[in-house]
């Protein structure tokens, strides 16, 4: 008997509360074959944890586990409300009912939602990258192309460009204008995509100049590259001598020697030779290493390497003038728990922004005790928050660790004559000079050889007086750091595998081998689209080895683009951006001859909406029973013009969106509207509104229903639960505010609009004969009928009568279906004799 009042009590109670649950996951762009839908839990995405969950009316509240799951056991339907995201995740676009407010059944087990990192965004599986090349030279008067803009699954050789044996490539020819003479030795790129705007870094490269100082930053503007017309030099600037807004010692980037004297002077004829003689050690330490765009698209983050400063710079608003940047700049010398260098000096260079951190990738140089043994990498990151906070080590490894064919030296700031291969001098100094970050939070880091950078091709000896000719051959490398467990892991260790990719019996993860069999040909710069399951990495002939045939070593003296597999580091895909050993043109032959790797993708879609409600109880909250209002009409109104009319579909969801894609297009449909210019961030010059909510042309949806209080909600999210209108004249309004909308891909789904039903009142009562004439209805005292009773809706009866009506069944009478407000009743034909 007991046994069985258990069961049965088992039973009652999931009668009494039913689970609910789903998954919180962050999109991206494609996986790998297809674009991915926005907004759709697709199989390659991975869920996130700490988001909140409150389910309403019950207010039960979760957070979603490491997988991004959560349930709550609730009794009736609700309102789900996703809040605490993190600081570089918005609400993804595209899916009308991915919204951080759902309404569910209390059955529901699939209630997803996603979110989205802007800065990922893409829609294109190929979009289009940017390099560059280098030339010899101080480039006055140079036509030579420097940027070069492809798509990202080109493949062979630049047809621009012929082959060792003379005969033209057949790979995609970039369309770019912007010339070495326009911005000369250059490398870390940024792409601002909500402004369409390339940043591009000086660089200090022996036998390259500048095109203006070492402390220069060129824009370039892509506005019309879609269009097929290439991107053009907007503006540069300088950041020398400006004093830090944060305070602090003005601003130093360097500069190098190159007078008239022949020890230092720059020839303009590409082709001939110089020495350059300051610049040799200097290389790695002076002007700009790494720069990236942070996750709001509003602030350049930069490596001064003269300094060894981090540097950022506000770029939310026009480029005018340096004076008028807002510029900041923390010393790692300053900050608490940076990396120390027993026998050597610590060098920065790579910065990346990675969810709310940035990482810096830094080297010791072993340059005091020239032992390769003391030569370290360093990873460490800061807030961006706050980057005062100091420093963590995410990441530390020797550099002695055994290479194919060539080890890494330490750093030299004197010119020697190493050994050579082929007449080309090798002696591979470090610089980790790019990060990359997959899905999963894997990290991949690449190095520039610093020595190749040091010598470049076909010049002087850094050597006073010298006429003998040098030709550096670069062994950079690429490698794979695993995020297991929380912790960060170099391949080869622990449980970050290798891919049996060898030269002499020695194991990497990455092919980066080139064409020529150079097995350490990387270039040292990187690139990665989220969900392409692979790596864009900067090489020396970059076509395999034995992929062309008979003509292999015809592709030698290339230099371009590997994409690696990230399953197993196998090559993919190749493009030559350039022949390089050409006698006429100047390029870097086998030396350092390419910029860092920068995706141009789209930015982010905008979008507005996204509820009309049926507020059934009249309390301004959208309240888990209450349904949506199909078929309003909504307007989006900017400067004053209607750009787009939608109508509620069955849940009273409407969208209105400036997504330009053909995908984004072909979901267009009387509900959700697409493809709308006008719809841009920090707008302020646009309203929602939804016409006729009273009058004679009232919208049919809406009789019987007016609109309900604006600006109540609940709880902590009551901005996203509430009415936003407020009625003007015969319409409902939103005003959009810049800060409704502030960045491209920030969507602001909580333009939404409560309807209540129409409060109705009845006036009325009797009129009788007060035969004791003491104003009170007594028992006996009869109603009189016939009376005309008139009805105004105002205090003194004045004007057209709003009804009318005549006393009957006892001296009754009514008047029904009365809205609020201030009326007043006549009577006329009264009998004749009485008062």
């Amino acid at each position: 008997m007991h046994f069985l009042k258990i069961i049965l009590f088992f039973l009652f109670s999931n009668i009494l509360f039913a689970k609910i649950s789903g998954l919180v996951f962050q999109d991206l762009p494609t996986n790998g074959k297809q674009l991915n839908n926005y907004g759709v839990k697709e199989s390659n995405e991975k869920g996130i944890a700490n988001i909140s969950v409150t389910a309403y009316p019950d207010n039960l509240t979760t957070t979603t586990d490491e997988n991004g799951s959560w349930s709550l056991n609730t009794t009736q339907n609700s309102r789900i409300e996703f809040s605490n995201f993190p600081t570089y995740l918005k609400e993804s676009p595209t899916n009308p009912k991915n919204t951080s407010i759902q309404f569910i059944d209390d059955n529901s087990t699939n209630v997803t939602f996603g979110l989205h990192n802007i800065n990922d965004y893409s829609n294109s599986i190929n979009p289009v990258y940017v390099n560059n090349l280098q030339q010899n030279g101080n480039h006055i008067g140079s036509t030579t192309q420097s940027l070069q803009t492809v798509h990202y699954e080109s493949t062979g050789l630049n047809a621009d460009h012929n082959t060792l044996l003379g005969t033209p490539g057949l790979g995609e020819i970039p369309i770019d204008t912007i010339t070495m003479e326009q911005i000369g030795s250059v490398w870390g790129k940024a792409y601002q995509k909500n402004k369409k705007r390339l940043f591009i870094a000086s660089m200090l490269q022996r036998h390259i100049g500048f095109a203006n100082t070492a402390a220069d930053i060129y824009v370039i503007d892509y506005s019309s590259y879609n269009l097929g017309t290439p991107p053009s030099l907007q503006t540069h600037f300088s950041l020398e001598g400006i004093i830090p807004s944060n305070g602090g010692v003005p601003l130093e980037l360097g500069s190098v020697n190159r007078t008239l004297n022949p020890d230092y002077v720059l020839t303009q004829d590409p082709t001939l030779p110089n020495i350059d003689l300051n610049a040799y050690a200097k290389v790695g330490k002076i002007s700009y290493g790494g720069i990236d765009i942070d996750h709001n698209n509003n602030k350049l983050w930069l490596i001064n390497l003269n300094q060894k400063g981090i540097i950022s710079i506000d770029i939310s608003g026009d480029l005018n003038a340096s004076a008028s940047l807002k510029v900041n700049q923390y010393l790692i010398k300053d900050l608490p728990n940076q990396p120390t260098c027993q026998e050597g000096n610590l060098r920065p260079w790579a910065i990346k922004i990675h969810k709310d951190r940035a990482y810096i990738g830094t080297i010791c140089d072993a340059a005091i005790s020239g032992n390769n043994n003391d030569l370290s990498a360093n990873i460490i990151s800061f807030s961006l928050q706050d980057p005062s906070l100091g420093f963590k080590t995410e990441l530390s490894f020797p550099l002695n660790y055994q290479r194919q064919l060539k080890a890494w030296q330490a750093w030299e700031d004197v010119f020697s004559y190493p050994g050579n291969q082929g007449g080309r001098r090798i002696h591979a100094q470090p610089i980790l000079s790019d990060i990359e970050f997959d899905e999963n939070a894997n990290m991949y880091i690449a190095f520039i050889d610093r020595y190749a950078t040091q010598v470049a091709s076909t010049n002087y000896s850094a050597v006073s007086g010298s006429t003998e000719i040098e030709k550096a051959y670069n062994f950079g490398e690429v490698l794979k750091i695993c995020y297991t467990n929380g912790n960060y892991e170099k391949e080869g260790t622990g449980n970050c595998l290798q891919s049996n990719y060898n030269d002499s019996n020695i194991s990497e993860f990455f092919n980066d081998q080139g064409g020529d069999t150079n097995p350490e040909a990387s270039l040292g710069s990187l690139a990665l689209l989220k969900g392409k399951n692979e790596i864009l990495v900067s090489l020396l002939d970059p076509h395999p080895e034995s992929s062309t045939g008979t003509t292999d070593k015809a592709y030698w003296y290339t230099q371009g683009v590997q994409t690696l597999s990230l399953d197993n580091g196998s090559i993919k895909n190749w493009y030559a951006n350039a022949y390089t050993q050409s006698q006429t043109d100047g390029l870097n032959g086998k030396a350092n001859g390419m910029g860092d790797i920068e995706l141009i993708t789209n930015a982010a879609p905008i979008e507005v909406g996204n509820r009309i409600w049926l507020d059934a109880n009249a309390n301004g909250i959208q309240d888990a029973n209450e349904k949506g209002i199909e078929n309003i009409n909504i307007n989006l109104v900017c400067s004053g013009n209607t750009v787009a009319t939608a109508i509620t579909d069955g849940n009273g969801h409407y969208i209105f969106s400036n997504d330009s894609s053909s995908e984004a297009i072909l979901k267009t449909n009387n509900s959700y509207k697409y493809n709308i210019p006008e719809l841009i961030e920090d707008a302020s010059n646009c309203s929602i509104i939804i016409p006729n909510i009273i009058g004679t042309n009232k919208q049919t949806a809406l009789q019987n229903l007016i609109l309900t209080s604006s600006g109540i909600g609940q709880g902590a999210n009551k901005t996203f639960n509430d009415s936003n209108a407020t009625i003007n004249g015969l319409n409902a309004i939103i005003t959009i505010h810049g800060s409704d909308i502030p960045l491209s891909g920030q969507n602001n789904y909580g333009f939404d609009v409560g309807f209540k039903p129409i409060s109705t009142y009845t006036l009325g009562d009797k009129v009788w004969i007060d035969s004791n004439r003491d104003g009170i209805q007594d028992a006996n005292e009869t109603g009189y009928d016939g009376v005309t009773v008139s009805l105004y809706n105002n205090a003194d009866c004045s004007g057209a009568e709003l009804n009318t009506t005549t006393t009957s069944n006892g001296g009754l009478y009514q008047f029904s279906n009365l809205l609020a407000g201030t009326y007043c009743v006549q009577f006329t034909n009264l009998p004749a004799d009485h008062n």
